[in-house]
């Protein structure tokens, strides 16, 4: 009779115990499908679009917006609960951007051995078409030393005094000459805003909208232009990296000195995404990881990774093109990146110079500086685009892809693989190929034309439209004996799509999965035949 007690008791427990699992359960799952709302109707409240009024002073919304523009999520708890059911899955452009990193990684130590020559403007150059003004709200700048003062404390000991920090806000709101001869352009409302710590040697990019992009949003609107033609319409100035060092140069009295690069309040999605992925990874949890959060060597895939993101490719270019202007030592490619959130908010820290110990004071002004021969005023990099010889940019563009070329046969980087056979040339296009003789040795005329429907990348039928402009075409001579190829004609599908649909064109990424067939480089035609 105790026995069956005893069994019957032991039943009892295990069935309280399984409801209370499964009740557990359920809760966690309604948490879940809860957050899930919030997080989507909080982005959506929270989004802010930028004003893109003229003007020929600084509107007051400008300061207001300093480093407010598309606000990450401020949660309730500094923990993120759906981000605990997250799966730690990389952005599928990964791998891409781990080999740009590794070309930019190069580039940058091509800059420092002399074999591409950098660029300086003078302050004087701010004055075509931008204005400059140092106005920011308080509270903004309480929430930014709130997101870095775990930063500044480690690094420095402190987080500084209102009094030791340089704002710097930038608006393009004026009419600009551009690099066009003779023509006056209106306002692009790019806009660069940033914090500047002398004393820290560190600068911090806190809003930025380039000037190539406010011309690409205004062209949608608008009469279709080509990328060289929209590129003769920017001002001078027009990359973040120059506009940060040229404001650094303005607040800094020892501007070589530069060592730290920072991002606050990160909102491109495409580099949100990267970070996100790295912090679920290796922190567990994406949303709450303070400093030091997560850091990594600048020649790790991670590193490579974040240099290549939109929001890292403002210090390359800054290594790239303002290096010599700088103190440090980056011909040994020494760099270092931190990753970290607070409340929902991405930041990111890039160390130029990480094998030194960390600033903890501020530096004597009467330091002697190390000289650096400094080049002659040139904005050859804008100047001449526009159907005119540029042999100085045209060389720079060459020693990056040298460089790219140089990455891929060294295996820095994982390339894409695109094989294909000759099955492939069914897939929408027409061939035609003839063998002719020429002394001692014979040559083989082939002609591609993409005429017909066809499947893409995504397995959809699209139907063939002809357009306008003509077919897309890959006409060449191989001669096998000399090992030689000759083009006579190339025009490519994504170039006759975008040509066909003008300003409603989509991006190259979009146009490359649904518009074209898989098989439409002229590399990956030329090697498969």
């Amino acid at each position: 009779m105790a026995t069956s007690t005893a069994i019957w008791r032991g039943l009892q427990g295990c069935v309280v115990l399984l409801i209370s699992a499964l009740l557990l359960l359920l809760a966690l799952n309604s948490e879940s499908e809860v957050s899930q709302t919030t997080l989507t109707d909080r982005r959506a409240d929270l989004e802010v679009v930028p004003t893109t009024q003229g003007s020929t002073s600084v509107p007051k919304s400008i300061a207001l917006a300093f480093g407010r523009q598309h606000h990450a999520v401020n949660f309730s708890s500094p923990l993120d609960h759906h981000s605990l059911f997250e799966r730690a899955d990389p952005p599928s452009n990964y791998a891409a951007l781990v080999c740009k990193g590794a070309i930019f990684l190069e580039s940058i130590k091509a800059a420092f051995e002399g074999t591409t020559p950098g660029i300086s403007f003078p302050e004087s150059e701010l004055e075509n078409g931008w204005t400059k003004t140092s106005e920011v709200e308080e509270d903004d700048l309480e929430a930014i030393e709130r997101r870095w003062k775990g930063t500044f404390d480690a690094l420095f000991g402190a987080y500084p005094p209102q009094s030791d920090i340089k704002p710097v806000i930038l608006v393009q709101n004026k009419e600009y000459d551009t690099i066009l001869d003779d023509h006056v352009d209106r306002p692009t409302q790019a806009q660069a805003q940033g914090l500047y710590y002398p004393s820290q040697q560190l600068a911090m990019s806190v809003v930025s909208y380039s000037a190539a992009q406010r011309i690409l949003d205004r062209n949608r609107k608008e009469k279709p232009l080509s990328k060289s033609e929209r590129d003769a319409l920017l001002p001078t100035i027009s990359r973040l990296s120059d506009l940060i060092w040229l404001a650094w140069t303005t607040v800094a009295s020892n501007p070589e000195r530069l060592r730290y690069l920072a991002r606050d309040n990160i909102s491109n999605e495409n580099t949100k995404a990267v970070i996100r992925y790295l912090l679920l990874r290796d922190k567990g949890q994406a949303n709450s990881v303070v400093w030091p959060g997560v850091d990594y060597d600048g020649n790790s895939d991670e590193g490579k990774a974040l240099l290549a993101t939109p929001n890292g490719r403002a210090t390359a270019w800054l290594l790239i093109d303002h290096g010599h202007q700088m103190d440090w030592r980056m011909k040994s490619r020494q760099l270092r990146v931190y990753i970290f959130s607070y409340a929902g908010e991405y930041c990111m820290l890039w160390d130029l110079e990480p094998q030194s110990p960390h600033t903890r004071s501020k530096r004597d002004d009467h330091t002697e500086q190390r000289t650096k021969p400094q080049p002659k005023y040139s904005t050859d990099r804008h100047v001449k685009r526009a159907g005119k010889e540029d042999f100085d940019a045209a060389k720079k563009q060459g020693d990056i892809a040298y460089n790219e070329m140089q990455a891929a046969f060294d295996g820095v980087c994982a390339r894409e693989v695109r094989d294909f056979d000759p099955s492939a040339f069914e897939n929408g296009w027409t061939r035609k190929q003839d063998s002719k003789s020429l002394p001692d040795q014979v040559y083989f005329y082939v002609n591609l034309v993409h005429d017909k429907d066809f499947t893409n990348s995504q397995g959809q039928p699209v139907t063939y439209v002809k357009p306008d402009v003509g077919n897309a075409l890959y006409e060449q001579h191989y001669i096998p004996a000399s090992s030689a190829i000759i083009v006579s004609q190339t025009r490519s599908p994504v170039y006759i799509v975008k040509k066909r649909l003008g300003k409603d064109a989509p991006s190259n990424q979009e146009i490359n999965d649904k518009y074209v067939p898989p098989l439409n480089r002229w590399s990956d035609a030329t090697w498969t035949l």
